[in-house]
Parts: structure tokens; C-alpha cells; sequence
């Protein structure tokens, strides 16, 4: 018995069939170059969004800080007030808030972090409506000092009595 093996009639067809075998398995030049094109772009959008996203992620941090240092500075004049009150007290004397307020006009004692403050005398009615807003020194009628911190965009106020 003999076997036999079937040729291809014309060896032409069957390389042909192979070459476009083989020329399907890759990408064309062209194909490459527009999705290099296309890549690019994408990458340039996207660097212009993080890149904006990036300079503004510190911006939270930065208002943190701010409020941090304001509180800081309000928590200080607390301490102050706190201890003023006792020596009025414990000395019978009502100049806890004078003395507070000239403390905050030198507000070298407080000022670490570029926080400026202003002390005003209020009074209020018995409905607890503002009535008078006044940086004088006269304190015969006016019983609460108003501090105003301010660091940035950032404004801290607090209401001190004399009582």
C-alpha cells in the first residue's frame, strides 16, 4: 500500500492564504500611529484635569490650619479671661474685660500665626437684640466685650461678660 499525499494544485493560492494568515496576526503602521494619536490626546486632558485637581487638593488642608490657628488663639484669650475673672473676683474688681481688651490691642501676646483681632463693647436688649457696638472704652453701660479673630478668609468671634 502506498499513501499518497495531496498537494495543493497551485502552490501560489496556498502562499497567498498564508501571507494573509500572517498579515492578520499584527497591526498596520497606520493602525499604531492613530492609536498613538488618540492615546496622547487623552493623556493631555488628563494631565490638564489632575493637574488642576492636584493645586486644589491643598486648599482644604490649608483651611484647616487656619481654623486650627484661630481656635488656638481664641482658646489663649479663653485662658486669659478665665484667669481675669478669678483675680476679679477673688479682689472684688470688675476689669476683667479692660484688661482683656488691651491685651488683644497688643496682640503681640497672641499673634503667632498672622491672626489680627478687634475688641468692641456690645450690648444687647433683654430679647437679646444688638444694641450698641462700640470700641470706646466706655464701660459703665456696655457689659460684653466682642473679640473678632481673622486669619485668611477665615473670622472667629467671641462675647466675653464682665459678670
Amino acid at each position: 500500500m502506498s499513501t499518497m499525499m495531496i498537494l495543493p494544485i497551485d502552490n501560489e493560492i496556498a502562499d497567498a492564504s498564508e501571507l494573509r494568515r500572517q498579515k492578520k496576526l499584527g497591526f498596520s503602521l497606520l493602525e499604531i500611529v492613530i492609536t498613538l494619536i488618540v492615546a496622547s490626546i487623552l493623556g493631555a486632558i488628563l494631565v490638564q484635569l489632575m493637574g488642576t485637581a492636584v493645586q486644589r487638593s491643598s486648599e482644604g488642608l490649608t483651611q484647616i490650619g487656619s481654623a486650627y490657628a484661630l481656635a488656638a488663639v481664641m482658646e489663649e484669650i479663653t485662658s486669659d479671661y478665665d484667669s481675669l475673672i478669678a483675680d476679679d473676683r477673688a479682689n472684688n474688681t470688675e476689669t476683667a474685660l479692660v484688661q482683656l481688651r488691651d491685651n488683644l490691642e497688643n496682640l503681640g501676646k497672641y499673634n503667632d500665626n498672622g491672626v489680627t483681632g478687634t475688641a468692641k463693647y456690645v450690648s444687647f436688649t433683654d430679647g437679646g437684640t444688638l444694641v450698641t457696638e462700640n470700641a470706646a472704652e466706655d464701660t459703665a453701660a456696655l457689659d460684653t466685650l466682642k473679640i473678632t479673630l481673622t486669619l485668611d478668609n477665615h473670622t472667629l468671634t467671641g462675647l466675653f461678660t464682665g459678670r
